[in-house]
């Protein structure tokens, strides 16, 4: 009886909250990347990020790094856009060629919205919270020719609102951009960027 309990209270608590997560400065979704007949090196190491990431213990139900599939849309990106002749791995810049390195910086949400989100879980939700302090900072570093050439930033936010009125709207969440979405976005928006700023140009 206890165990079924305790399973209401958390089908309860997760249903009760909306989440969705902005990429800032936001995408331009309906532009296109010219493809280039050139190849490009890159680096998305999950294990890298995860020692890079900056989270502290007791942040309230924020999960701190993202998750391996955010990790595989980012390589995605590069991997499946038809944007390069071929997409190569690479532990560092070659001597000649484009290559890109990704890193992310994680914040939490702060410790007063993390508060908020305890007492509300605590009470079932009967609290309303809302969080927008947890982010990721996605960096991807360009270097052509093995010189460092720019460091593109893009902010991926997580707002998160919880309160059991929002019960009935749970489907939302089914509408809403998660995680990997997000880091897709952002990657596609540093080719845009770099594409503009003549970087895939041909050498």
């Amino acid at each position: 009886m206890f165990r079924s309990l305790l399973l209401s209270l958390c089908a309860v608590t997760l249903t009760s909250c909306v989440v969705t997560y902005e990429t800032i400065p936001a995408p331009n979704e309906s532009a296109a990347v010219s493809p280039h007949d050139i190849p490009i090196y890159y680096r998305v190491d999950p294990y890298d990020l995860y020692s890079r990431a900056q989270a502290y213990a007791g942040s309230g139900f924020d999960f701190p790094y993202p998750t391996r599939e955010s990790y595989d849309e980012l390589k995605r990106v590069f991997t499946d856009t038809h944007v390069f002749t071929k997409a190569v791995p690479a532990v560092s810049p070659p001597d000649q060629g484009v290559y890109c390195a990704v890193t992310t910086v994680h914040t939490p949400q702060s410790k007063l919205a993390g508060r908020f989100n305890f007492a509300s879980i605590v009470l079932l939700t009967a609290l309303p919270a809302y969080s927008a302090s947890s982010s990721d900072l996605l960096q991807f570093e360009l270097y052509v020719d093995r010189e460092f050439k720019k460091r593109y930033e893009y902010r991926v936010t997580k707002i998160k609102a919880t309160w059991i009125g929002l019960l009935p709207f749970a489907w939302a969440n089914l509408l809403t951009t998660d995680r990997d979405e997000a880091f897709q976005a952002a990657a596609h928006q540093f080719l845009l960027d770099a594409e503009r700023d003549g970087y895939f140009a041909k050498r």
